[in-house]
């Protein structure tokens, strides 16, 4: 490197830290009492997969609610993980949003030189905590007939509500968890105040989403076709990710033929009003709610055997 451009980079570097000494250990940001993370109710249970749940979390600040700029709440594995996702609240815009853990901002030149100062500088303050996340400028506001969501969670803004009292802040958060988006996951709530104080990820619970069961085979096969005076024999191979015991209903149409049994074969006799095609359909469910089903499609006909030539 030219020693010219050595030169000036330094100056860069020093006048960046600087001015973050600055901002770190002015009166304003000394004098400034960091926001708290209170609790999350509910701080454990199930749900399914698009069961909407509406988590209840309390922040609080000693210089008034006011003096809190945005909260997140963040399930997943861990706090770093890339399949933790989080909803955020920002108070001076008053917008709700959604992301992903591993959104971060893009920087170039001399911007990411100042992000790099600023994430030292926010880890040498708290050094077991995440950096904070990125604040998204879009989003909708609480109350709003919206939803927002990523590929693994949506925040109905409609449902989603604040509350202030005195130096509390509450937000009640309507969170569905989409398929693929399972298992024993952590919550964590952070908050951020308006002069950087930040909590960081701090764990309030543990939430677990339960991953629905799933059809591997069905016998018969679809299109089949059957004479209306022999039995039909179903048969079905169904798994559940988490082990969970399984129950299985049979329909021929919307005819229940087998109501719930923990039985995987049943063996269908036709009467003679059967006669045509119908939609055979099974499903499946464990028992924490988790469901799904599988259709096909069969005909009955009716043929009775000639009696023998005498």
């Amino acid at each position: 490197m030219p020693q010219n451009l050595r030169t000036k980079t330094n100056r860069v570097i020093l006048g960046g830290l600087a001015l973050f000494f600055c901002l770190c250990f002015s009166p304003a940001f000394a004098d400034n009492s960091p926001p708290q993370v209170i609790e999350i109710k509910p701080s454990s249970g199930i749900s399914n997969p698009d069961q909407e749940i509406l988590f209840t979390t309390i922040f609080s600040d000693p210089d008034g609610w006011q003096d809190i700029q945005c909260v997140s709440l963040l399930i997943g594995i861990s706090d770093n993980s890339r399949e933790a996702h989080f909803v955020q609240y920002n108070l001076n815009s008053n917008k709700l949003n959604v992301y992903s853990n591993y959104q971060r901002p893009v920087f170039s030149g001399l911007a990411n030189l100042w992000n790099q100062v600023s994430n030292f500088f926010a880890f040498i303050r708290a050094p077991s905590r995440s950096i904070w996340p990125v604040t998204n400028t879009v989003g909708s506001s609480p109350g709003s007939n919206n939803i927002i969501e990523n590929s693994y969670l949506k925040l109905n803004c409609a449902k989603t509500t604040i509350s202030v009292q005195g130096n509390t802040l509450t937000i009640y958060w309507a969170v569905t968890f989409k398929p693929g988006f399972s298992g024993l996951k952590k919550t964590y709530l952070s908050a951020k105040d308006n002069v950087s104080h930040s909590t960081g990820w701090i764990q309030k619970g543990t939430w677990f989403i339960n991953a629905p069961p799933k059809i591997i085979s069905l016998t018969p096969s679809d299109k089949s076709t059957f004479n209306i005076t022999g039995a039909i024999e179903i048969s079905i191979n169904a798994i559940d990710p988490d082990k969970d015991p399984l129950e299985y209903k049979y329909f021929l149409d919307d005819r229940i033929i087998q109501d719930w049994t923990k039985v995987s074969q049943y063996s269908f006799r036709p009467s003679l009003t059967d006669k045509g095609k119908h939609n055979l359909k099974i499903e499946v469910r464990d028992n924490i709610g988790g469901s799904t089903s599988k259709i096909i499609s069969i005909y009955i006909f009716r043929d009775f055997p000639k009696p023998p030539n005498e």
